[in-house]
């Protein structure tokens, strides 16, 4: 027999006594399987179980145009500037006749009240809930309850988790009217909260900014028109010292009395008040619940699938102390 032959026989050997031993061997093998998977399974019930991450969004959508028609009323007394300031149709053309002050030539001021659409509500709606600071305060104060997470810790982490990955995008799909708004969150159940925390409490404060912008713009106006009447009041006194003509002095003076029963601001008070801007039931914008998605962050590994791993580790881990117990043995 030579080398080759001797190593082949040799090496047939080996193996048989190998499987042997095995075999001999088999119920340590199947022992330190089980006690792998018996391990394996006392950890998993033991430990606290992994917190599922979920990527999350859901459409935000512009008020409709139908709700956007109950402001045509206001919008369209607003933008003609002339029948909101004076009900008068007199034009200060007299220069012919009197030297008229500037002032007199251009006898309305600027509107600077707003008129109200569906892009300017969405627009404040979307910028206030882009303000960095808007968000993590609104959660802190209002979010969910506590008492759904073991320590304070926790609850942070959450708020932070949803804060930090929190997003707005132009929904493409829908021409631009419509944007999305994604985050991450540990609980499904708890991002219906969020939206409808956001929806109810960003309203409040566009409602409220609206109504603060038009009181303050209608005083300022008021502010500018009466300064309109006492310019007219004295330049009517400095005519009669001039001894102007009559008629001329008339005419001012018919102005300046349909200025003074001027009651335009009168009337876009109250049709604002009409305005959904002042109802109840006021939004800029909505989420839209139906149209939250989700999806999972990372794979998830089944509880059967760590077991089966396990006793496959102990399978192998008991074959090679079979092995090392018989080289062990031989040797000695």
């Amino acid at each position: 027999m030579n080398n080759n032959e001797k190593i082949k026989y040799d090496d047939e050997i080996n193996l048989a006594n190998l499987f042997h031993s095995i075999w001999i061997k088999k119920f340590k093998i199947i022992f330190v399987t089980i006690f792998a998977m018996m391990l394996m399974y006392g950890y998993l019930i033991t430990k606290e179980p992994d917190k599922i991450i979920y990527k999350v969004s859901s459409l935000i959508k512009p008020i409709s145009s139908f709700d956007e028609s109950n402001y045509d009323n206001f919008n369209n007394f607003i933008e003609n500037s002339e029948v909101f300031l004076s009900d008068s149709n007199f034009i200060f053309n007299y220069q012919e006749y009197i030297q008229i002050p500037k002032y007199l030539n251009k006898r309305t001021p600027k509107n600077n009240i707003k008129s109200i659409d569906k892009i300017f509500l969405e627009k404040l709606f979307i910028e206030k809930i882009n303000e960095e600071s808007y968000l993590k305060n609104l959660l802190k104060d209002k979010f969910i309850n506590k008492s759904d997470y073991e320590t304070v810790s926790e609850y942070e982490n959450e708020i932070l988790r949803i804060t930090s990955n929190f997003k707005l995008s132009p929904n493409d799909d829908d021409f631009g009217y419509t944007w999305k708004i994604k985050s991450q969150i540990s609980n499904l159940n708890n991002w219906e909260v969020v939206l409808k925390l956001i929806e109810k409490h960003t309203n409040l404060i566009v409602q409220e900014y609206i109504k603060e912008d038009f009181r303050r713009s209608i005083s300022h106006q008021k502010e500018l028109y009466g300064y309109m009447v006492d310019n007219l009041e004295t330049e009517i006194r400095r005519m009669e010292k001039l001894i102007v003509d009559e008629d001329i002095i008339d005419y001012f003076k018919l102005e300046l009395s349909l200025m003074k029963q001027n009651k335009n601001f009168d009337r876009l008070e109250n049709l604002f008040d009409l305005s959904p801007l002042a109802q109840d039931d006021f939004y800029a914008a909505k989420i839209s619940l139906n149209s939250i998605e989700h999806e999972k962050i990372g794979k998830e590994i089944s509880k059967k699938s760590l077991i089966f791993i396990a006793g496959l580790l102990g399978l192998v881990i008991g074959i090679i102390f079979v092995i090392i117990s018989d080289k062990f043995l031989e040797k000695n």
